[in-house]
């Protein structure tokens, strides 16, 4: 099954807060090196403010890393700052990815408008799913 649509379906809408958690993660294995069904190393801790749309992108991270909540490689720290933390204790290497702001700040300017239904904020949906990594994440 496609990620984005598996993550859409545990997620219950597709938006791009979901999508940026999608590619969080998948950055996270890759710059790790880590494979998603061999992760038991992995720890991942979320930095954010834990409120609705930052939220979404803990699903996101959830569906493309397998480190959940319910199975405590995940933990959440409410933060009025943004950074996302991926530790392998196996090989004791750390990662820590921040979103680039000017993109935050796109599409939180897009929620604040009221477009979160609009055919601007689907687009805007699509082109977070095709942006560079590099342009779309700062790694720390």
């Amino acid at each position: 099954m496609d990620l984005v649509k598996k993550a859409e379906e545990f997620h219950g809408h597709l938006g791009p807060f979901l999508v940026l958690g999608l590619r969080i993660g998948l950055l996270g294995l890759k710059k790790l090196n880590i494979d998603k069904s061999k992760n038991k190393d992995l720890r991942i801790t979320a930095m954010l403010d834990y409120s609705i749309p930052f939220s979404c992108i803990i699903d996101g991270i959830q569906v493309s890393t397998g480190c959940t909540i319910g199975n405590k490689k995940l933990i959440i720290e409410n933060s009025s700052n943004f950074l996302i933390e991926f530790f392998d204790k196996k090989y004791n290497k750390r990662i820590n990815i921040s979103i680039n702001q000017m993109i935050l700040n796109e599409i939180l300017k897009e929620l604040k408008a009221g477009n979160k239904d609009s055919e601007t904020f689907f687009e805007l949906t699509k082109k977070i799913i095709s942006i560079a990594d590099d342009e779309l994440f700062i790694i720390l």
